[in-house]
């Protein structure tokens, strides 16, 4: 048997108890919280937040490659459990994590994409998506604030 498809195999299976898991905890984004998702300061898009909303979902599922204007999409995603990735999930996504596993694991097998890269931290974001046109992240809102980078697309609680 092949050892990378199983290492793979493994790694998946491992996604999909982790987010069960995940599903059994209380959420831990903090209520009254606000986040913002931000891009970096040259992405000229600018639509209404319903339709920006939209966009940012199918850019960060992958289910579209590039900003309206033709830029490449670098979706950065919070670590999984922060309270940045809940909010994302339970907002932009309208997923819990059992569901955003399974779509990454299709997802996989069909095309080969693969989940955005995971950051450890707001501060980590801002600096990522500052650096890539196509760049976008979820921070929480007062980290967006303090950026030059990055411009906030909207925000949300």
């Amino acid at each position: 048997m092949n050892i990378h498809l199983l290492s793979s195999h493994a790694r998946l299976q491992a996604l999909l108890v982790f987010a069960l898991v995940m599903c059994a905890l209380p959420s831990v984004a903090i209520a009254g919280s606000e986040f913002a998702v931000v891009v970096n300061k040259d992405n000229a898009y600018s639509e209404d937040q319903d339709a920006a909303v939209m966009i940012v979902r199918q850019l960060f599922l992958r289910e579209r490659g590039a900003w309206p204007d033709g830029t490449e999409a670098k979706p950065f995603s919070p670590e999984w459990g922060a309270p940045t990735h809940e909010a994302m999930l339970e907002t932009l996504l309208s997923m819990n994590p059992a569901d955003l596993s399974r779509h990454w694991v299709s997802l996989k097998s069909k095309t080969g994409e693969t989940a955005p890269r995971e950051l450890k931290s707001d501060k980590t974001i801002l600096k990522i998506v500052g650096r890539y046109k196509g760049g976008f992240g979820v921070v929480s809102a007062d980290a967006a604030e303090a950026s030059g980078d990055v411009r906030v697309l909207f925000k949300f609680p």
